[in-house]
């Protein structure tokens, strides 16, 4: 098990985008990299959300 959890405040729907770009060619080279076909199976999942707003 491996838990990440981090927070990011994106300027822009541009950095948002470019973002996910970079973070899902990061991680389909780690997959690359690390995948053995007789490995043990995992799931990963990664998932952003924006954080609810704060009442005044």
């Amino acid at each position: 098990t491996l838990t990440i959890d981090t927070q990011i405040g994106f300027r822009s729907a541009a950095d948002r985008a470019a973002f996910a770009d970079d973070l899902t060619a990061a991680v389909l080279d780690l997959a690359a990299r690390y995948h053995h076909d007789d490995g043990r199976p995992h799931r990963l999942l990664v998932a952003a959300h924006p954080l609810p707003e704060e009442n005044p």
